[in-house]
């Protein structure tokens, strides 16, 4: 079990962090979806910097729905070496943020 698990609280199986989630009656299930719904509005309205974006536009060979043309081992590269930048850019500056109206 790793040292960082522990100290949150969570539980950690073969390297793999494990969420356990209570459960909901069937009834109950669409209220629980809207709280999440409205949880994840709330974070995201005291994200002045709109890093819950940057995300936005990242493909990769399994999830891309439109595989004709394919992409080259080079470009798959070259996107993940931007992203990876971006990431790091981001964690260093907290001037940086990520504009909605350019994605």
């Amino acid at each position: 079990m790793g040292s960082s698990s522990l100290l949150k609280g969570e539980l950690e199986l073969n390297g793999r962090r494990i969420v356990v989630m209570p459960q909901v009656e069937k009834t109950d299930v669409a209220k629980v979806i809207s709280q999440n719904q409205e949880d994840r509005l709330a974070a995201n309205k005291d994200d002045k910097r709109n890093l819950y974006l940057k995300k936005e536009g990242i493909l990769n060979e399994r999830n891309w729905f439109n595989q004709k043309p394919a992409l080259t081992s080079k470009e798959l590269e070259n996107r993940q070496r931007l992203f990876i930048e971006k990431d790091k850019a981001l964690k260093h500056s907290p001037n940086l943020s990520v504009a909605p109206l350019r994605i």
